[in-house]
């Protein structure tokens, strides 16, 4: 009884999170290789490379939740050399929200990035395993990372993604990415590495048919 339980409040938050009353802002770019770091002679890393994609928001609603970061087709070898930053260019505001995590496990997938999840990237990923899909908590090396300092201003104006290749040679793409504000169903996400049993997708399948239909969602194209 108690799997049938945790299978329809994950399903509850898996679909209410996607079919939510937030909005979301996303880049209509084109994806990017990252810049590697640059490399002495003798093989040393002497800085970072950096790659920038930008979102433009016309809106001038207030954040008064910003809720997650989107990375969408995500890969790169060794997940611990990068660095993201998420800038507000007119305010100058800005957030290191995940950093120096993965060990040196790969990313290969969608990642969404938020500030209340129970999952950590912090982890013994071996060499060349793919980092699963899935939710994770803001974080760097120095401990769990927040979006908080954007609460409370406008969504108007120019927003960087800023991604940064700290140690040379292994290198990664990024396809697209988005972010996601007031959004006040979303909640914590189920642990992307954990499996549920057959009667517990049968569960989650039928809730989430019928949230579904009845949840409404805005996006905005920047």
């Amino acid at each position: 009884m108690k799997k049938l339980i945790w299978a329809v409040m994950a399903a509850a938050a898996l679909t209410t999170t996607g079919f939510a009353q937030g909005t979301t802002y996303d880049y209509t770019g084109v994806g990017k290789s990252l810049v590697d770091a640059t490399m002495d002679l003798d093989g040393f890393t002497t800085g970072p490379g950096l790659t920038s994609f930008t979102i433009n928001v016309t809106d001038n609603t207030t954040i008064s939740n910003f809720n997650y970061v989107s990375l969408k087709n995500l890969s790169h070898t060794w997940a611990a050399d990068l660095k993201f930053e998420l800038k507000h260019i007119e305010s100058g505001k800005s957030a290191v929200f995940l950093s120096d995590l993965g060990g040196a496990g790969d990313f290969g997938g969608s990642y969404n990035i938020d500030d209340i999840s129970v999952n950590s990237l912090i982890g013994s990923y071996p060499s060349s395993s793919v980092i699963p899909d899935g939710t994770y908590h803001a974080e760097t090396f120095d401990g769990l990372a927040n979006f908080n300092i954007f609460d409370g201003m406008s969504v108007f104006g120019t927003w960087q993604l800023d991604v940064y290749d700290q140690v040379g040679e292994d290198t990664g793409y990024l396809g697209d990415w988005s972010f996601t504000v007031n959004d006040n169903v979303y909640g914590p996400q189920p642990d992307p590495q954990a499996v549920p049993e057959p009667a517990e997708w049968a569960g989650m399948a039928v809730l989430g048919l019928g949230l579904a239909g009845i949840a409404v969602r805005r996006r905005r194209i920047a």
